[in-house]
């Protein structure tokens, strides 16, 4: 009877938070094709096949999860919002140069993790300015008319640079929460059938505008309690 080692090498490597659409897919997978013997596995969340196209035709324009695999399981290549990775056992020399050249496929479509760590601290900062600068510009227009009746005086001593601030803060909020990247996107289409970006960003932009509506009005509504209280 053969001895088979229980505990094989892994080569893996990270690949960090992703932007891929359907051409860089189809590059890594014939980038691994070039070095493997066995058939390919392409399975998503719902869907599962040997041809890439024949699977991502099937599927919505962003998915969440997507796999390739050898049928030995030797190979494991996870593409996924949270993570992405790939990891080979007992990998010959010819594997793991496609693994390296695979992480340098892949390294070009690698966001920024700094830039979005940032985004995430930039958009709760204009969120609590633009609900502070919102109280504070509701405060000053009551208070405007009430003095004057139903005429409405800002001056940079009594609001105008609140509504400046405001309306700075709720741009900023807008673009840090639509263009920020966050997780891997894993999109089904080519660059080339890709929408525009306002098509693309529609949804998320109508969101955020809603949301910023919903702050500024939280705000008004502290800010009244707070100066009746006051």
């Amino acid at each position: 009877m053969s001895v088979k080692w229980l505990n094989p090498k892994i080569d893996s490597e990270e690949f960090g938070t992703l932007s891929l659409w359907r051409d860089d897919i189809a590059e890594i997978i014939q980038t691994i094709k070039v070095a493997v013997t066995e058939p390919l596995t392409i399975k998503t969340t719902d869907h599962e096949g040997d041809d890439l196209d024949e699977v991502l035709d099937k599927e919505p324009p962003k998915i969440e999860r997507l796999q390739v695999s050898t049928p030995s399981g030797r190979l494991t290549l996870t593409l996924s919002e949270k993570q992405s990775f790939m990891n080979i056992s007992d990998a010959t020399a010819s594997e793991r140069a496609m693994l390296t050249e695979v992480a340098r496929v892949v390294k070009k479509h690698r966001q920024n993790v700094i830039w979005s760590k940032f985004g995430e601290v930039l958009t709760f900062f204009l969120l609590g300015l633009l609900i502070t600068f919102g109280a504070d510009l509701y405060h000053r227009i009551e208070n405007a008319l009430t003095d004057t009746g139903h005429t409405i005086v800002l001056t940079f001593s009594n609001g105008a640079l609140s509504l400046l601030v405001f309306i700075a803060a709720a741009t900023l909020l807008v673009v840090a929460a639509v263009v920020q990247p966050g997780v891997s996107v894993i999109r089904t289409q080519t660059r080339a059938d890709a929408p525009g970006f306002w098509r693309r960003k529609g949804d998320d932009l109508k969101i955020t505008i809603i949301s910023n509506l919903i702050s500024l009005a939280l705000g008004g509504v502290i800010g009244y309690f707070v100066n009746t209280i006051s």
